[in-house]
C-alpha cells in the first residue's frame, strides 16, 4: 500500500457520542468540551486518537467521532457521499441509508450519521425530524453494490479528508492523601451560594470566608511548597469569581477543583475561563429557567 492511498475507516470501528448542549461552545473551549465528553464515556483518548466533530445548530447536539488508528491518510466510511457532491452543490437536506448506517447532508456537507437497526425508512426520517429538528429533501437507499461503487469512486477522486482534531495523551497528576485531606478541610470554607435563590442578600459574604482560607494557608506554611501554592490558588480562584461577578453554587476540591459557576451573560462565563485556558474542563452549560442566565460545571487543574 504506497502512502498517499486512501484508508477507509469502517462504520463499526468509528465510535459515536451524542451530547446535548443548550448553545454552541465557545471555539476556545470546544477541545475541553469533546475531551470531557469522552471521558466521561469511558472512552480513553491516546496519541493515536483522532477526532472529528458536527455541530446540529438545529438541535444543539454535538456529534462526536472518536477513532484510533495509525495510518495516515484516513476517511471515515461516511465521506465517500461527498463525491455526489462533486461540481453539484445544493442547498438541500440528503439522507442516505445503508444496511449498517445512515447519513444526513446538508447544503452538500456532511453532517451527521447514525446506526442502522433495520429501521423503517419511514421510522428513519421521523427520528431525524424529531431529534434533530430537520426537514429531510431527499431520501436514497443503497444496497451494497451500490456501495461498493461509489467507494470505488471515491477512492479515485481527489477529495481530500476532514479535519480531525487530535488528542495528546497526559497523565494526571496525583496528590498525597495528607495533602487532600488538607484541602477538602479548606473545601469546606469555601463560600457556598444558594441554588435557588442565587440573587438574594443572603449570599455568604465572600471577604469572611476569604479570611478563613488566609488563615488556614498561614497553618498550613510549614508543609510543602507545592502544597501551599495549591492553597494560594484557590484564594485567587475566589477573587476572580469576585471580579468577574459570578458565583458558584456548589464546590468540592479533592485533586482538582469542581465547581457550577452561574452569571447573567454567557460572556462573564467564557471570560472567566480564560484565566485558566488548557487547565479547565467544561462538564456541561445550561440556561437557567426562565432565560435568567447561564450556569457551568466545571473541572480545574489549579
Amino acid at each position: 500500500m504506497i502512502s498517499n492511498e486512501k484508508v477507509l475507516i469502517p462504520h463499526n470501528d468509528t465510535y459515536h457520542l451524542s451530547v446535548d448542549v443548550t448553545d454552541k461552545i465557545s471555539p476556545k473551549h470546544l477541545n475541553s468540551f469533546i475531551k470531557t465528553s469522552l471521558e466521561t464515556a469511558n472512552q480513553q483518548i491516546e496519541q493515536n486518537s483522532k477526532i472529528f466533530i458536527s455541530y446540529i445548530d438545529n438541535a444543539n447536539i454535538y456529534e462526536i467521532y472518536h477513532i484510533k488508528t495509525t495510518s495516515q491518510n484516513i476517511y471515515l466510511i461516511y465521506q465517500i457521499f461527498d463525491y455526489n457532491y462533486i461540481n453539484n452543490y445544493t442547498n438541500s437536506i440528503d439522507l442516505y441509508i445503508t444496511k449498517e448506517y445512515f447519513i444526513v447532508y446538508k447544503d452538500s456537507k456532511f453532517y451527521f450519521a447514525k446506526k442502522n437497526n433495520n429501521y423503517q425508512t419511514t421510522d428513519i426520517i421521523r427520528y431525524i425530524n424529531f431529534h434533530y429538528k430537520l426537514d429531510i429533501d431527499n431520501t436514497t437507499i443503497l444496497d451494497n453494490t451500490q456501495l461498493l461503487s461509489l467507494k470505488e469512486q471515491f477512492i479515485n477522486s481527489n477529495i481530500p479528508p476532514y479535519n480531525y482534531i487530535n488528542f495528546s495523551s497526559n497523565n494526571e497528576f496525583k496528590y498525597y492523601i495528607y495533602y487532600i485531606v488538607s484541602i477538602l478541610f479548606i473545601s469546606f470554607s469555601l463560600y457556598i451560594y444558594n441554588t435557588n435563590h442565587y440573587h438574594n442578600s443572603n449570599k455568604i459574604d465572600i471577604q469572611n470566608k476569604l479570611t478563613t482560607i488566609k488563615n488556614r494557608y498561614k497553618y498550613l506554611k510549614n508543609y510543602q511548597i507545592k502544597k501551599q501554592y495549591k492553597v494560594k490558588e484557590l484564594i485567587k480562584f475566589l477573587n476572580y469569581l469576585k471580579i468577574y461577578h459570578i458565583y458558584t453554587t456548589n464546590i468540592k476540591y479533592v485533586d482538582k477543583l469542581y465547581t457550577t459557576i452561574v452569571a447573567n451573560q454567557k460572556q462573564q462565563l467564557y471570560d472567566f475561563l480564560s484565566i485558566y485556558d488548557k487547565n479547565i474542563k467544561i462538564k456541561s452549560l445550561k440556561t437557567l429557567d426562565g432565560n435568567k442566565g447561564f450556569s457551568m460545571d466545571i473541572e480545574i487543574e489549579l
